[in-house]
């Protein structure tokens, strides 16, 4: 039983820890360490037991040893599976955006995760090796004939005129690719915006035409195989473009710029309480003694409506409107200087929205915060933004401000008209409710000329030819259509 006990500890270890690294650091690492694994079961186990009898003296160490080395790929392949599906969950990209390292990603917030599966590998490894340690003294021939290989088969308005013309943001010809084996998918395209302090800039568009990718661009964080490929992004004065990962986590994000996520959620560990997340925080970017963290947490609890009794609590213990307010406070109590909104109103009911809009306008105008608001719903944009950037296949095709977007002669962009026109209105009767025909392209083979062209009720030849330029119309109004001129 002793020697079925230690081998499953020490093998499960290993091999739940080597499947969950492998699924986590992907790319050729992963390949590596796969290689690494086929090599390892290919090996037959008689040979190496007839190699150990001569080298080492038989005792029940070298037992545990032999069968740890080669049991530790039990649960490798069905560990590698559930770490891939655990790596695409929000809280793993809201924990690496938070400035935590690998190695606390993986031991912290994924391992845990796996412990069931753990514990299950340890029930089968005890059986095993207790028949092992029954045989013979000399290794036993209990041990050919039980090998075990598990899963291989598996697999405000403006306050001030000079504040409002400083800008905390600006980006210049920004692209983000994604390198897939069908070929390149240009998800964001030679890209330029800015944003001024105390702003909310809207980023509005169909699904799919690139405004969460430019989220996490701007937090230099593209989800792999994606890569920013070209450009430049300033934050408060500092180019972050050339900064390494490690620079970017310490210094950058959380810390100038941050972000509510999209289904913000499920950006929450749910084997951790709130206040060992956002303890965990401030430990990485902050050295300040417990109960200064403490105080801190709860300050920003309060500020989103929030008690401080919520710090004992677990994910699954709070409201969807709860854990929203908390991915709120998150973002905001290490002080940055913009917050970017993905979504923050999804999967909520209108009553919990309207109170979350509410709260992202109290904290604008008391913390001076400038914010990126990322939203398919136009009416929301309309109430929380300052200006509207529309995106279409990867690019911006119309920046303007509320009233040039939402005024009575309305926005130049046919595409931008196209979406208003589609926005239903509570006090209009309307017979027929208006569509943009077609589908977004496929940004693998993107149209030539402008990339609304084939969807366009008013393009000209020249449209399907030739790219049109984002150009200022009027003060601060930008549009990319050869029908919009100064």
């Amino acid at each position: 039983l002793l020697i079925g006990l230690l081998t499953a500890v020490i093998s499960v270890s290993i091999g739940v820890i080597y499947g969950v690294m492998s699924a986590y650091l992907g790319g050729w690492k992963d390949s590596l360490m796969q290689r690494i694994f086929e090599i390892f079961i290919s090996v037959p186990l008689l040979p190496v037991l007839i190699v150990m009898s001569a080298v080492f003296k038989p005792s029940i160490w070298v037992i545990i040893l032999i069968m740890s080395i080669f049991y530790w790929v039990g649960p490798v392949k069905t560990v590698r599976s559930m770490g891939l599906q655990i790596k695409e969950e929000t809280y793993i990209e809201a924990s690496r955006a938070l400035g935590a390292s690998n190695a606390r990603i993986i031991f912290k917030h994924m391992v845990p995760l796996l412990i069931p599966y753990a514990f299950a590998s340890i029930e089968r490894h005890v059986v095993v090796g207790s028949t092992a340690g029954a045989g013979d003294s000399a290794y036993g021939n209990d041990l050919c004939v039980c090998r075990v290989r598990d899963g291989q088969d598996t697999e405000p308005e403006a306050e001030d005129e000079v504040k409002k013309m400083e800008k905390i943001l600006r980006v210049d010809n920004l692209k983000l690719y994604y390198y897939t084996s069908k070929g390149i998918v240009k998800a964001v395209d030679d890209i330029s915006f800015s944003l001024k302090k105390g702003e909310t800039l809207g980023l509005v568009g169909e699904s799919g035409c690139g405004k969460t990718t430019t989220g996490f661009a701007l937090l230099k964080m593209p989800t792999p195989p994606g890569k920013i490929v070209g450009g430049r992004i300033e934050v408060d004065g500092l180019d972050i473009t050339p900064l390494s990962e490690g620079e970017m986590r310490k210094n950058v994000r959380w810390e100038k710029i941050s972000m509510v996520f999209q289904g913000a959620m499920n950006t929450l560990t749910p084997v951790y309480t709130i206040g060992k997340q956002m303890m965990e925080t401030l430990q990485e970017h902050r050295q300040m003694e417990r109960e200064e963290a403490r105080k801190r947490i709860e300050k920003y609890l309060n500020l989103v409506g929030l008690s401080g009794e919520v710090v004992k609590r677990y994910p699954h213990e709070l409201s969807g409107g709860m854990k929203q307010r908390i991915a709120i406070a998150t973002a905001l109590f290490l002080e940055p200087r913009v917050i970017i909104c993905d979504e923050p109103t999804t999967a909520l009911d209108v009553i919990v929205q309207a109170q979350i809009i509410n709260l992202l306008k109290d904290l604008k105008e008391k913390l001076d915060l400038s914010f990126i608001f990322i939203t398919h719903d136009l009416a929301t944009e309309a109430e929380v933004s300052d200006r509207i950037a529309v995106m279409y296949a990867g690019k911006i095709v119309e920046i303007g401000r509320n009233e040039e977007i939402y005024g009575e002669e309305g926005p130049c962009h046919p595409y931008t008209r196209n979406l208003l026109a589609a926005t239903p209105r509570l006090h209009e009767k309307v017979s027929t409710l208006s569509f943009i025909p077609g589908a977004p392209p496929d940004l693998l083979e993107p149209p030539s000329g402008c990339r609304f062209h084939p969807r366009c009720s008013v393009a000209m030849e020249k449209c399907a030819k030739e790219e049109p330029p984002l150009i200022e119309i009027e003060e601060e109004h930008m549009v990319a259509c050869w029908r919009c001129k100064r």
